[in-house]
């Protein structure tokens, strides 16, 4: 039985796990030869937990996520100067910081990809369904243990719709960017969690 005879993501059985060796991220193919190389790159950094989106009948991985903590970061004011009128070198800016959870990365199996999560379109697709899934265990994981207040994320071009459609915004100006240059054409975005 191959995925792609399912009709609706509804009828697949599966269960949300976390991976804990990576050899078991093998086979997972996005589609994008890239994407899967920047997986095994942050499956090898292990600065993450790895959450993996199981069909149960088949034993296939159908989506992967990767979150670690973070922080939204904002220049506040303006420039600081030292007494001689210069740029203060060591502290040029005043920050202010909140706490995040960053998506580092999120992808669905080439297999499951486009797969309808039912016959409501309102619905979206399984990637929809599994990627609000990931934020309300963020959200649970914020008011249980320890708080956020946003999720990054940092869109490739070809997804921005699909986190624009999740309610994810592009970071304002003043918001610090990640320097890891794998992510200089992403576009940063961020989610706001809820207060409580």
């Amino acid at each position: 039985m191959s995925s792609k005879t399912y009709k609706y993501g509804e009828d697949i059985s599966f269960d949300e796990i976390i991976i804990t060796d990576i050899t078991e991220l093998d086979g997972f193919d996005c589609g994008n030869i890239e994407l899967n190389k920047y997986m095994w790159e942050c499956a090898e950094e292990n600065s993450s937990t790895i959450h993996a989106l199981v069909d149960k009948d088949l034993q296939k991985i159908i989506g992967i996520c990767f979150l670690k903590c973070s922080a939204y970061v904002e220049k506040q004011g303006m420039a600081n100067y030292n007494d001689d009128g210069e740029l203060d070198e060591d502290n040029p800016f005043n920050y202010s910081m909140s706490p995040a959870i960053e998506i580092l990365y999120f992808a669905i199996s080439s297999d499951y990809q486009d797969l309808p999560f039912n016959s409501d379109k309102s619905n979206g697709c399984l990637s929809n369904v599994y990627l609000n899934m990931m934020i309300d265990s963020i959200i649970s994981s914020s008011e249980n243990f320890a708080k956020a207040k946003y999720i990054l994320l940092y869109s490739v071009k070809n997804a921005y719709s699909f986190y624009s459609k999740n309610n994810f915004y592009n970071f304002d100006d003043n918001v610090m960017i990640d320097c890891d240059e794998r992510l200089v054409d992403c576009i940063p975005m961020f989610l706001e969690l809820p207060e409580e």
